[in-house]
């Protein structure tokens, strides 16, 4: 994270690392928060998808994120571009998406 004047930068380094990051101003002050951060930190991780590996929960795309995805028109040009485009890796694109 790179901290500048009016902004924050979450994804300083390259995009994979900061692949679904947001900077979000909360109500939150220090005094707030536990001094052990460990158990909120452990909930977080569990509830967010990271890493790249194959199958489990969080590689899962989840049903709310599909539907939309078939509302909009997404999921049908996406169809296309893979007809077209034979030779995209589609084993990890959907995943990406």
């Amino acid at each position: 994270v790179i901290p500048t004047r009016g902004a924050i930068i979450p994804a300083a380094v390259g995009v994979d690392i900061g692949c679904g990051m947001a900077a979000v101003r909360t109500t939150l002050r220090a005094n707030d928060l536990p001094d052990d951060l460990r158990q909120l930190r452990n909930s977080i991780e569990r509830s967010i998808p990271v890493g790249n590996g194959r199958g489990g929960e969080h590689h899962r795309m989840p049903d709310s994120i599909h539907t939309r995805l078939v509302q909009s028109g997404l999921a049908a040009g996406l169809e296309k571009i893979k007809d077209k485009h034979r030779k995209i890796r589609t084993d990890k694109l959907d995943r990406q998406l």
